[in-house]
């Protein structure tokens, strides 16, 4: 057993006004889907050891399956940090993931020379370091260098299994999953330390959640139990040469996300009118939902996305938050949802 405690760190995703669901951009089959997908060969399992970067390296394995080709999941962990958490803690987000394969595409892992496989067993601390050496200039150039952009992804309904199937059906290669985990993942019912399949599967859900993890999910099978396949990112010693079993009744993912062929459609909204205190209208709604969803990481961190109901009435609540809104973007902070404000709310939605 290579590793006791495994790489974690996938943060729940914080969605944003761009985000579709996945029944917007696909035919839902009118048939009850039993069984599909596709098996993960040991040589498609790749190996984050100790470090929690599931998120960038399920992605790249999933894309992997998708095209036959390589890429770096370190140069993905490292766009990231970098250009979305705008931190260097351990840990993402399947959603930032998504977001830099979309905007950004892969890098060829023949091109990447900065960490190798190994260094993904040392401490996250030292793993880290050698990424933020890389000069800003050397990443940009690297930046140049990535293809195989996605098209775009959607988020698919967790409480469904039969959404969770269409998925898997309609995707070359499964899907993207986070999951609640605890020590069930490599710990026997009787508490002992294991990595074997008679121990851990079926995957057990947590007594107590340790951390979160990004995992790859490519086939279902519900003719007995509602059966469902995952590959993980811990390489082929953990569970059944890398892949585990989940009973969906049992153990629900907390998110999951579709990786879409074609661009989707994404409704457009533009802000037309001023708003404003004591004002009632569906564009005051349309602006509480959007403050709501926290369209923006630094407004996602700020609490700008507290107002809670969303109820067409411009009040308190909302007056704070667009204060707060408007004082992280540069704009006046009056309250007053004016031409400047629309005008900037406009070019980032």
């Amino acid at each position: 057993m290579e590793n006791t405690i495994p790489g974690l760190g996938a943060d729940h995703s914080q969605k944003d006004s761009r985000t579709v669901k996945n029944e917007e951009v696909t035919k839902v089959s009118p048939i009850i889907l039993v069984k599909g997908g596709i098996d993960y060969s040991p040589s498609d399992i790749l190996n984050q050891h100790a470090v929690g970067i599931c998120t960038s390296i399920s992605c790249v394995q999933l894309h992997e399956k998708t095209t036959g080709k390589k890429y770096s999941p370190d140069f993905q962990y490292l766009l990231q940090k970098k250009f979305y958490d705008l931190n260097w803690y351990e840990g993402s987000s399947i959603l930032v993931a998504l977001k830099v394969a979309k905007n950004y595409g892969f890098l060829p892992l023949s091109l990447w020379s900065y960490t190798t496989e190994t260094d993904r067993q040392l401490s996250y601390a030292q793993y880290i370091t050698k990424l933020q050496a890389i000069p800003d200039l050397e990443v940009l150039r690297l930046l140049g260098l990535c293809v195989d952009a996605i098209p775009g992804y959607a988020l698919i309904d967790v409480t469904s299994s039969q959404s969770i199937a269409q998925a898997i059906n309609d995707s070359d290669a499964g899907i993207l999953c986070r999951y609640d985990v605890g020590d069930e993942w490599w710990t026997s019912l009787t508490g002992v330390v294991s990595w074997s399949p008679k121990d851990i599967d079926p995957l057990r859900p947590p007594q107590t959640i340790i951390s979160g993890h990004a995992i790859t999910m490519s086939k279902f099978d519900y003719s007995e139990v509602t059966g469902q396949f995952l590959q993980n990112s811990w390489g082929t010693l953990w569970d059944n040469q890398g892949t585990a079993t989940v009973i969906w009744d049992k153990y629900k993912m907390t998110e999951a996300w579709a990786i879409l062929k074609t661009p989707p459609v994404i409704p457009t909204f533009t802000f037309q009118h001023d708003l404003y205190f004591g004002l009632t209208s569906a564009d005051v709604l349309q602006l509480q939902i959007i403050l709501n969803k926290n369209i923006q990481t630094q407004v996602a961190q700020s609490g700008v996305g507290s107002i809670g109901l969303e109820t067409k009435y411009f009040g308190g609540l909302t007056l704070s938050a667009v204060k707060r809104w408007q004082a992280l973007n540069g704009v006046p902070a009056t309250g007053y949802f004016g031409p400047i404000s629309r005008a900037k709310m406009n070019s980032i939605l």
